[in-house]
């Protein structure tokens, strides 16, 4: 009797066990065929562009006259998490809390890449000319031409705030960017509401600069494209001085194509030692190649003072001695910026990065700064 009470109390449990997997299976496949059915909420349709009277949202607004206040609040707020984390781990002893060291950045100009997406807006009086559509452009309608309309209009750029992706916000001017960002603006928009090839499905702009006024320009599009694009920003560099030296990306999906190159070479000078007369050392110099699409710090003069930072932090009361029994082991190094700056510092370098763009980067600036130390 007590086996056969064991027998159905086990096939009981192994009944429930089966309507569970059957229930989750099924709602699995409910989701399932919800998402290809698109039955799921959908996103809300983007909404009109909007525009303020200085051209500046909320989210590219800079505020020099309250920088001070500003930066004071951000330290307080440092500290006060910092202080907690001590005393959750030690207890309470501000004795032991280290005197927080300030960098202070540029009020504006201070960044030296930014990306902007595109709103492009047609109306009635919007110039229009004919032109051929090859099979490039018409594929369902092989090897035979036929008359499309080329339709130009206005190109603003926009930005989105946090957490809103829907709404985008007219950027007529940025002064968070570097002057050499601010100075191209402009320029390069009116070459794309004036040129159909270059304006055409044109969907972003990523600006990167250096110190010494080096530019890159990375323009993307949903739509494929060739040798027109080419020759369209050819032509640009020809006719307007101020996109004379600037380097041109073009982007669709599935192809690169580079005008000029797709590299900069942004140099920054790390201070040196001046802590004693015995044993101070001079400013080093380190030249740092930048890419699209690759990680770098945006606000370079701040780079400057955190790399000077790390150096000073890393280097011992005897530097000879640390850095014949010293290693470094560096995670998430990007283009090496840290990495090469340390390593006068440690015997040996060891960076890590996931990024193979980053990678092939970082082995670029170690060959062009000649160290020999970093793997």
């Amino acid at each position: 009797v007590a086996m056969g009470v064991m027998d159905v109390e086990q096939e009981r449990v192994k009944a429930e066990a089966f309507e569970a997997r059957v229930r989750a299976c099924t709602a699995l496949q409910e989701c399932r065929e919800k998402r290809k059915r698109g039955n799921q909420s959908p996103r809300g349709p983007k909404k009109d562009m909007v525009c303020t009277a200085t051209g500046i949202p909320d989210v590219a607004q800079v505020h020099p006259e309250r920088y001070s206040e500003l930066l004071s609040e951000k330290v307080a707020l440092l500290e006060g998490r910092v202080r907690e984390a001590f005393a959750a781990e030690d207890g309470p002893n501000d004795d032991a809390f280290p005197a927080t060291e300030l960098f202070e950045s540029e009020r504006d100009g201070f960044r030296m890449r930014a990306n902007f997406k595109l709103w492009r807006t047609y109306n009635e009086t919007t110039d229009t000319d004919t032109a051929t559509a090859t099979k490039e452009t018409n594929d369902e309608i092989p090897n035979v031409n036929v008359t499309a309309i080329k339709k130009k209009g206005n190109v603003d750029y926009v930005m989105f705030e946090r957490g809103d992706n829907r709404t985008p916000l007219q950027v007529r001017h940025y002064p968070m960017g570097s002057h050499r960002i601010q100075s191209l603006m402009d320029p390069l928009k009116r070459a794309l509401e004036s040129t159909f090839e270059l304006q055409h499905r044109v969907s972003e702009v990523g600006f990167i600069t250096t110190l010494s006024g080096q530019a890159l320009i990375t323009i993307m599009y949903n739509r494929p494209i060739g040798d027109e694009w080419i020759d369209a920003i050819a032509s640009l560099m020809e006719t307007q001085d101020v996109f004379k030296d600037v380097k041109f990306v073009g982007r669709s999906k599935g192809v690169k194509l580079v005008v000029g190159a797709d590299t900069l070479v942004e140099t920054l000078v790390i201070p040196g030692d001046e802590s004693s007369s015995s044993s101070k050392s001079p400013p080093q110099t380190r030249h740092y190649k930048q890419t699209e699409g690759a990680f770098t710090q945006p606000n370079a003069k701040v780079c400057q003072k955190m790399l000077g930072w790390a150096v000073d932090a890393t280097r011992s009361s005897n530097s000879q001695n640390k850095q014949e029994t010293h290693d470094l082991c560096e995670l998430y190094c990007g283009n090496g910026c840290f990495t090469i700056a340390l390593a006068q510092n440690f015997r040996k370098v060891v960076a890590t990065e996931i990024s193979k763009s980053s990678v092939a980067l970082e082995n670029k600036n170690v060959a062009l700064d000649n160290l020999t130390s970093i793997w």
